[in-house]
């Protein structure tokens, strides 16, 4: 039994440092960027650049693209704990 908890805790770790690695804090890297893709818009309506903004905009579709998956997992979590009491309500009703 100790092995097993030993194990539990050892991957629930595990977890975290790969979700922190592929997710990060999304909602501060969005903040972020979208600060720096107003700055770099300035700067590229005074100098005509705009190399900056367009890289910074892919940046933040894929920032955006990542929260939307943690949203989306989230929801599927959230779910499976409660149930769907919709599904819950035709069940009982069809027996």
């Amino acid at each position: 039994m100790f092995q097993a908890t030993e194990k539990l805790r050892k991957c629930k770790k595990m977890l975290k440092k790969w979700s922190m690695d592929h997710f990060g804090n999304v909602k501060q890297q969005l903040k972020k960027t979208k600060e720096k893709l107003w700055q770099a818009e300035v700067k590229a309506a005074r100098e005509g650049n705009d190399e900056e903004v367009v890289r910074l905009k892919a940046e933040l579709n894929g920032l955006c693209e990542k929260e939307e998956q943690m949203w989306h997992q989230r929801s599927r979590l959230q779910w499976i704990k409660s149930g769907d009491r919709n599904t819950q309500f035709f069940h009982g009703t069809t027996t």
